[in-house]
């Protein structure tokens, strides 16, 4: 399942076939462009033509025709004018992407909150009409659907996360009586796609939450959305990320009639990221951990609860940019195995948020590697006389999911730093992992 595009040189025709792969043209005076979203064509052209699967497209100079690659049909050529908003895509003083899209979370986070409460009341009535809720994604976007599952259970809803590469033992089980909410950075990830593509054969409903306009997933979707965090260039997922943690929990908390309560806990955690990135010293101990863990090839992470994700998707950061084995485990685990890899020295992160309870828990593992000589990292927003690192983050409250997974984020890039690894580019990763 590949697009291919060919050029003939005698005649100057491109011929273009999509199949699987996303495929999208932008129209314009100066001609047409092919490319696989529409971020790179928002300054070249005045509409797109959204090509689906298993057509083909012919461009000849300014003229573009587009045929089913089955039958030779001609089909209409629909334009579409674009309606995202053309953005300055630069480092704006950052030396790198990853940095600024770091920062721009205590922005982001007001932008994907940013829906009306009625924009959720049809999506919402869907739900509660609902046998069960999936949420589905792959990589980074199933952490952020495990957190959306998740919100959706704390208000009564019967939500499962699934990972889009390992759901084919669920499909014969999801009908449509159930909904399905797709999380997705670029909305054209081949594993979730496939999925989808197998649902809606079945009349599954579809919800999305994704990061690009016009993307596969979007017109797939019954109930689209959008993170609304703006062009993302790293490869590695920071801003939309969180984007689509907060935007699951704004629709969990409108459907416990409570969206002004969680416009404020947003509003909060806005101003707190604000006061987070302006204070030099969260970034310097940062920093100087970083130095610390350069020579270190494993490093274990524990959470809990809500934070069973910020360690998965903390280790998973710091994995895409350094190259090097961090591992995230529920705090919970340790003792069914995950003990026996610690020794004296080995760094054991914990994250330490959530209800008293939870923190108490994550204490308690951190204490028991402790005690067999491992060296204590701990994301609080409190220090803690077991730490023997203390990380700032601010308490997030019921998105704490969010700001503990920032310093993890600015750890993998001063880390990369250090190794003098490229953040914005890592090896062998994609920005939009198209093929499978």
């Amino acid at each position: 399942r590949n697009t291919f595009v060919v050029l003939d040189h005698k005649t100057g025709m491109v011929i273009a076939i999509r199949q699987g792969s996303p495929l999208v043209a932008g129209h314009s005076k100066k001609g047409i462009f092919l490319a696989s979203d529409t971020l790179p064509l928002l300054k070249n052209v005045d509409h797109i033509v959204y090509v689906d699967d298993d057509q083909l497209v012919e461009v000849r100079g300014t003229d573009l025709s587009i045929y089913s690659a089955k039958s030779g049909k001609k089909l209409k050529v629909k334009k579409h004018k674009l309606s995202q908003k053309i953005e300055k895509i630069d480092r704006d003083g950052f030396p790198h992407f990853m940095i600024k899209e770091i920062f721009e979370q205590q922005h982001t986070v007001l932008e994907a909150a940013s829906y009306s409460e009625g924009e959720f009341t049809d999506l919402i009535k869907k739900i509660k009409k609902s046998k069960k809720v999936y949420t589905i994604g792959a990589g980074t976007a199933a952490f952020a659907a495990g957190q959306i599952a998740r919100f959706l259970r704390n208000v009564g809803i019967d939500a499962q996360e699934l990972r889009s590469y390992e759901s084919e033992n669920y499909l014969p089980l999801i009908s449509k009586k159930d909904l399905v909410i797709a999380v997705s950075q670029s909305g054209e990830t081949a594993d979730t796609l496939e999925v989808i593509e197998v649902l809606k054969n079945k009349e599954v409903e579809i919800a999305s939450i994704v990061n690009m306009i016009g993307s596969t997933l979007t017109r797939s979707s019954d109930y689209p959305f959008f993170s609304r965090s703006g062009p993302e260039i790293c490869v590695a997922s920071t801003k939309a990320y969180t984007s689509q943690i907060v935007w699951g929990y704004v629709l969990s908390k409108t459907i416990d009639g409570k969206f002004n309560e969680a416009q404020k806990v947003i509003a909060k955690l806005s101003k707190d990221l604000k006061k987070y990135f302006a204070d030099k010293k969260h970034q310097t101990v940062l920093k100087k951990l970083a130095k610390k863990l350069v020579k270190q090839d494993h490093v274990f992470v524990l959470g809990k609860n809500q934070h069973f994700y910020t360690a998965l998707e903390g280790a998973l950061k710091i994995k895409e940019i350094t190259y090097k084995h961090f591992e995230g485990f529920s705090a919970g685990e340790l003792k069914h195995g995950v003990i026996a890899l610690i020794e004296k020295g080995t760094p054991v992160i914990g994250v330490v948020g959530g209800t008293k309870q939870e923190q108490n828990d994550v204490l308690s593992s951190l204490i028991e590697v402790k005690a067999r000589k491992a060296k204590v990292i701990g994301i609080a927003d409190k220090t803690n006389e077991f730490f023997d690192i203390h990380l700032y983050s601010p308490d997030g409250g019921e998105l704490d999911a969010v700001a503990k997974v920032v310093p993890f984020q600015l750890l993998s890039y001063y880390l990369a730093i250090e190794l003098k690894n490229d953040p914005d580019k890592p090896r062998n990763l994609a920005k939009s992992v198209t093929v499978k």
